[in-house]
């Protein structure tokens, strides 16, 4: 299906939107220009925890709220764009001119920051999920992570730590002005009243989604990216080497893991993914080790850094199909998961400040929660009902629909037939695969529910269809149902 001209300025509009709210809290937690006030707070090592309290308490709050006028938009852009202003200066301010009261000018500075950025991303996010193909938002996080993470290393490189602060700024305008273009798409979604043609069959639980940003939120408080403070100012990768191949690792994650298998994203696929960031865990545990090669530490490092990166935009992708399947205002649905990844990162912070459990005891924690999140899914999956709200596209003829009116009935396959379907896959030589797929599209699956039934991808399934339509000689579902019906009359016994 093509995109329309406004669901490519809502994909564009939202890479830059995103691209830059992530920048401007790199520079908050790792421009030499917010060094001195990252590092002088006291006392804790790790300044990101007050940002994490007014991100939290932001999305808790938006969990709660029923309604949103949309006379009030206005009102609300231009105090978010002030807070997350506001927030920037008093952060910065102390560090650069002695001020008394330092500590708490930072902590408020860090809450108003933490606050805005969460309210800021929420209409980017719900206007990224209004995109018909689910495909495209996702292209659109991925892209916005790999500009942010060139742009953090052009600023730290090449401009003062006083043009630093300036920059960090002037970013939550330019979030704002984003916002603005994108509000149509925003009400369209929000309210939770309107959704998408090709969402998943059925609902994606949003309890996954939670248990998603848990552990998302513990991988990334092993990263650079969510350790703030003295030893950890600069931006996360600082040679191009370093950020090709981060950039390329993150591509290839994004494309096999999840845009391959967009067209139905479930649960499984989701699952899956999962397994990316938590291979993250390990190679941060190897990496750490004693007598570990220092070349092969800088290739875990990076790979590690794409992995917490891929754990964000897989984090996302949940998020906007959550927001696409569910009834849900899809402000609650992303501050109930980021109060989960908000509570789980400041305790991450306050145990490994403290040192009360080892890595290893973080990682297993981590690691249970992703059981739960696997075995949950499998009884989703046992749960699902029969009914398939998805539409499925025939590569063959591009049609958008299988469920036309005038289609013929989907063929009944009961166990005294079945021998008449395996000689008909037989006698038009399809593979033992091809014939399993067969054998659910003469029964009226979609696409979609193959692809759960087989445990294969929906491209693979695509591509078999393909070949059955070749081999039979049809061009669309409905003429292969047709041919089926004519050669199950003709091998009927006669009255």
């Amino acid at each position: 299906m093509p995109l329309q001209k406004n669901e490519i300025a809502t994909a564009l509009i939202g890479t830059l939107g995103y691209a830059v709210l992530v920048l401007w809290a790199d520079l908050l937690g790792h421009a030499p220009g917010f060094s001195a006030s990252s590092s002088g707070i006291q006392p804790m090592d790790n300044a990101r925890i007050f940002f994490l309290f007014g991100f939290t308490i932001a999305a808790l709050v938006s969990f709660f709220i029923r309604t949103i006028k949309q006379s009030q938009s206005f009102i609300w852009l231009i105090s978010t764009s002030l807070a997350g202003t506001i927030g920037t200066f008093l952060f910065w301010i102390p560090g650069a001119m002695e001020i008394p009261a330092a500590n708490a000018l930072i902590i408020l500075g860090l809450f108003l920051c933490g606050a805005s950025y969460y309210t800021m991303a929420i209409a980017l996010f719900v206007s990224l999920a209004s995109i018909q193909r689910i495909a495209i938002p996702i292209t659109s996080i991925a892209l916005a992570l790999m500009l942010k993470t060139a742009l953090t290393g052009i600023t730290v490189a090449f401009t003062s730590p006083a043009s630093q602060a300036v920059v960090a700024t002037c970013l939550p305008i330019i979030v704002i002005l984003c916002q603005a273009a994108l509000q149509g798409n925003f009400w369209k979604l929000a309210s939770g009243d309107e959704r998408t043609h090709d969402a998943p069959t059925g609902k994606t639980p949003v309890r996954f989604l939670v248990v998603a940003s848990v552990v998302v939120a513990a991988l990334r408080g092993f990263s650079h990216l969510g350790l703030w403070g003295e030893g950890y100012i600069g931006p996360s990768v600082d040679h191009v080497g370093d950020y090709l191949f981060v950039a390329i690792a993150l591509a290839l994650f994004a494309y096999f893991v999840l845009i391959r298998n967009c067209d139905s994203v479930t649960l499984r696929h989701y699952q899956a993914a999962l397994l990316v960031p938590i291979s993250g865990f390990f190679i941060y545990v190897i990496a750490n080790q004693e007598g570990a090669q220092q070349t092969a530490m800088l290739l875990l490092s990076d790979y590690y850094v794409a992995t917490e990166l891929f754990g964000h935009l897989l984090l996302r992708a949940i998020l906007f199909s959550c927001i696409r399947t569910n009834t849900m205002a899809g402000w609650r649905i992303q501050g109930l998961a980021d109060t989960a990844y908000g509570v789980t990162s400041i305790i991450w912070i306050v145990l490994l400040q403290d040192a009360v459990i080892s890595v290893i005891a973080l990682v297993t924690v981590s690691m249970f929660f992703a059981l739960l999140a696997t075995l949950q899914s499998v009884n989703d999956k046992a749960s699902d009902t029969e009914t398939d709200t998805s539409p499925n596209y025939l590569p063959a003829d591009n049609e958008t629909s299988l469920a036309a009116s005038s289609a013929p009935k989907p063929v009944d396959l009961s166990e005294q037939i079945s021998l008449f379907y395996d000689n008909l896959a037989a006698e038009h030589a399809l593979s033992p695969r091809e014939t399993e797929v067969f054998l659910l599209l003469a029964r009226g699956y979609s696409r979609a529910r193959i692809s759960e039934e087989l445990y294969i991808s929906d491209g693979t399934v695509k591509t078999h269809v393909a070949h059955i339509y070749r081999k039979f000689g049809a061009s669309s579902r409905q003429e292969l149902l047709l041919l089926i019906q004519d050669k199950q009359q003709a091998s009927s016994p006669k009255a």
